[in-house]
């Protein structure tokens, strides 16, 4: 079902439901998410590019969040049903990020200390994907092998992307000599603080799904072409800006191209995405503060801890 269907198809249920009344509700939302659910689930994955157990996730959590159906009811039909309902997701992709504590592990993992690289450039996507959960993995099980100490230092510093566990909840209980309570309510301030900053970045955000959108619209129009026209090799391999086929029409190779532009800007937009992210780490006067230490000795300890994490992932990462 192309993505133009969709839209009149969702229009369609908000015409022809009662939504008001219980019963006309609830068929409206049956019949609702099983027209949206594959939007709802590849959503965070072509934004943020969350993996798919964590797409899986969010699935459930913006399920709990829209089967009441209270949020759908604000679609006042003003505009077209999906540039409002990505609107509605990017949101609940933020609020669920935020209440995990964590952004996607290829953003965390590209800032650490140097970027995630493969040596050929023009290996596939897949391939890095691969690689970068293989960096993820040793990452974490490094971390774990951290003193206690530094473990909780550097976790501090990037609070949004962690947990905290009894241990080192336990730990902060004896820095701080406060009940566990009173310690994670600091923790928590700690992460709000960290989000204040990432809400800077929210423009880029608005960029991200704006241009999902156009990209949606138009494999929606090149889908319906080569549905309606079985018997030219769709060829998606091929497709470059360039692209020219002398047998599909001008306007079709046009939207392709344009498509490809698209996909192209997204990869920019996500790269940029991706620098900007890393303002989420917390100033180190800020952690020294919580730690009531002095900011100096906890710089220079910092910077250790990430060189030596630097130095156990070197096999799979590029120097400056």
């Amino acid at each position: 079902m192309n993505y133009e269907h969709k839209e009149k198809q969702i229009q369609s249920l908000y015409r022809d439901h009662d939504l008001n009344s219980p019963e006309g509700l609830e068929e409206f939302l049956k019949k609702f998410f099983e027209l949206v659910s594959d939007e709802i689930y590849q959503f965070p994955i072509k934004i943020y590019n969350f993996d798919e157990d964590e797409a899986g996730d969010f699935y459930l959590y913006a399920f709990e969040q829209l089967k009441t159906g209270r949020k759908l009811l604000q679609y006042e039909g003003k505009s077209r049903f999906f540039t409002w309902f990505f609107t509605v997701l990017r949101n609940l992709t933020i609020d669920f990020m935020r209440t995990r504590g964590e952004r996607p592990r290829h953003v965390f993992l590209s800032h650490i200390s140097r970027d995630l690289y493969l040596e050929d450039e023009s290996q596939a996507e897949g391939h890095r994907d691969i690689a970068q959960r293989d960096v993820y993995q040793k990452f974490e099980n490094t971390l774990q092998e951290l003193k206690l100490e530094q473990r909780v230092i550097f976790k501090l510093i990037y609070v949004n992307f962690f947990e905290f566990s009894v241990e080192e909840v336990n730990y902060l209980c004896q820095v701080r000599q406060e009940e566990p309570e009173q310690v994670m309510r600091g923790i928590f301030q700690l992460k709000e603080e960290g989000w204040r900053r990432y809400s800077r970045l929210r423009h880029l955000e608005e960029k991200l799904t704006a241009n999902f959108q156009q990209i949606r619209q138009l494999e929606a129009k090149i889908e319906a072409f080569f549905q309606d026209n079985p018997h030219i090799k769709t060829d998606k391999a091929a497709w470059n800006e360039y692209y020219v086929h002398p047998d599909i029409p001008v306007d079709i190779l046009e939207l392709i191209q344009q498509l490809m532009r698209r996909r192209k800007r997204q990869s920019q937009l996500l790269k940029e995405q991706q620098k900007k992210l890393f303002a989420t780490k917390l100033p180190i006067k800020k952690i020294a503060h919580f730690l009531g230490v002095d900011a100096s000795p906890l710089a220079v300890q910092l910077g250790r801890i990430q060189d030596k994490l630097a130095q156990i992932l070197n096999p799979h990462l590029k120097k400056d």
